[in-house]
């Protein structure tokens, strides 16, 4: 090894002799789909974006959107290939947990910018997330929140969405989990599920049939709850 071989935790050094075959299939490519979900699930703040979008309209949305997920997927394998090439079966769910903690600064530097992409990019996710509960507490209790007011009924709502939150954040050290169990549950129902599900009751008179707009959504859909099953039992094991 280098000569930060060392400084590197036993259990996170380069581990090639238990590496699996490149197209070997098993429990941990699952736990892989259930990841890839997480990293392409953006449907939550897709109104958010198309109305920030300058001279908006669906053929540019269309545009961004294609252009964003294709850098996204190059980015994505490309670190996800490096990543294993270069650590083996060693490699774990944070990569960065895989270098040495002490005396190498470029590895410093990338943990400094991933807090930095974490803290930029939470509000993001935390404001879809509190925008979907808002409006499901007003369908299911319409004066619940007006007997608080306005102001006190956001901040409270906010603690109270924040404090489990940290915790959770706090105390699980294993990333991988928490993401592919994310991908899982959630990922599979909101990329798979949903949207053909909305799809084919807005549009309930189409024709029936196997290779029909109807058919295909069908398709989807029973992937996506098998895709839910399968991959939360693994991200569970």
């Amino acid at each position: 090894g280098g000569r930060l071989h060392a400084a590197i935790e036993p259990e996170f050094r380069p581990d090639f002799a238990a590496a699996p075959a490149c197209w070997e299939f098993g429990g941990k490519s699952v736990i892989l789909v259930n990841i890839i979900s997480v990293a392409f699930l953006a449907h939550y703040n897709g109104a958010n974006y198309y109305s920030s979008l300058s001279s908006r309209s669906p053929a540019r949305f269309n545009v961004a959107v294609i252009c964003s997920f294709v850098l996204s997927a190059f980015v994505y394998c490309a670190t996800a290939i490096a990543g294993a090439r270069t650590w083996g079966a060693a490699a774990d769910g944070m990569i960065l947990n895989n270098y040495a903690r002490r005396g190498d600064g470029l590895a410093t530097g990338a943990r400094l910018a991933m807090g930095v992409s974490i803290i930029a990019s939470f509000p993001l996710m935390f404001t879809g997330l509190r925008e979907a509960v808002t409006s499901l507490l007003k369908a299911l209790a319409p004066t619940l929140l007006e007997s608080f007011g306005a102001d006190t009924a956001f901040v409270g709502l906010t603690a109270l969405m924040m404090a489990p939150i940290t915790g959770i954040a706090a105390t699980v050290t294993d990333m991988s989990f928490i993401v592919g169990l994310v991908g899982a549950s959630l990922g599979s129902l909101v990329i798979y599920c949903l949207p053909p599900i909305l799809h084919t009751l807005a549009f309930s008179g189409e024709t029936a049939g196997a290779f029909s707009s109807a058919g295909v959504h069908k398709g989807i859909t029973v992937l996506g709850f098998l895709l839910a099953a399968v991959g939360t039992k693994y991200a569970l094991m």
